[in-house]
């Protein structure tokens, strides 16, 4: 029981990391353009919502997504060398929220998707892009671990959970 609440409890860290991590992505990308950037545990933007150049909201739009893929291929490389169970939901987390991402894009264009209209690649091409990579840490991460299907369907509803109460507390 103990190490089933440690575990969750490492998922709420992972989850609230991994918003963090991409958001922080986005504030930095934008910083380093020289725009005034704000963020949330959930969201990043430019203060009064005006870029001083246009063009540097493409380069903020990357630096969710990229930070996002570092931590996806950095974890799982720790873990197929060191086989750290709890350290798994830092890998898992870094898939979902690109999977949840995924799904917003049915009803409200998500960085991948705007960055793909802008680049004239098409809409889902760099969000199928992003999730390939991320998946394919998934998996060498479960191969490598003998990670279990029950152990990641656990993963899976414990971090929808969670992620849906991140989302909600921070639209409050």
């Amino acid at each position: 029981m103990k190490k089933n609440i440690k575990y969750v409890g490492v998922m709420i860290l992972a989850t609230l990391f991994s918003f963090l991590f991409h958001e922080f992505g986005h504030y930095l990308f934008g910083m380093l353009s020289g725009e005034r950037m704000y963020m949330t545990l959930n969201s990043c933007d430019v203060i009064g919502g005006v870029y001083t150049n246009p063009s540097n909201e493409i380069t903020v739009l990357w630096g969710g997504p990229i930070f996002s893929i570092i931590q996806g291929i950095a974890f799982s490389i720790i873990l197929i060398k060191q086989k750290k169970e709890l350290l798994f939901p830092f890998v898992f987390m870094a898939f979902i929220t690109n999977l949840v991402s995924l799904f917003i894009n049915f009803f409200h264009p998500q960085d991948g998707a705007k960055l793909g209209l802008h680049y004239g690649v098409g809409y889902w091409t760099l969000p199928a892009l992003f999730f390939i990579i991320l998946f394919t840490c998934i998996y060498f991460t479960h191969t490598k671990n003998k990670l279990t299907f029950s152990f990641q369907l656990k993963n899976f509803v414990i971090s929808v959970v969670i992620t849906v109460i991140v989302v909600l507390i921070d639209s409050i």
